[in-house]
């Protein structure tokens, strides 16, 4: 019986890691989506006013 409890321990403490890790990696995801997120929004800004782009031709 002892050794089921270990046993039984010792998954609850993978399985609380893996949560904890699972929260990290969904934390650094939804950083990096923001993140696309604001370049894409900064892009069409771009877009939305073409003069003002760095790589307009006419800012060379």
């Amino acid at each position: 019986m002892k050794d089921v409890v270990d046993s039984a321990l010792s998954v609850k403490e993978v399985i609380q890691a893996g949560e904890k890790e699972s929260g990290l990696t969904e934390n650094s995801f939804n950083e990096i989506i923001g993140v696309i997120k604001g370049n894409i929004m900064d892009c069409r800004k771009g877009n939305d006013n073409p003069g003002n782009s760095v790589n307009h031709p006419g800012n060379r």
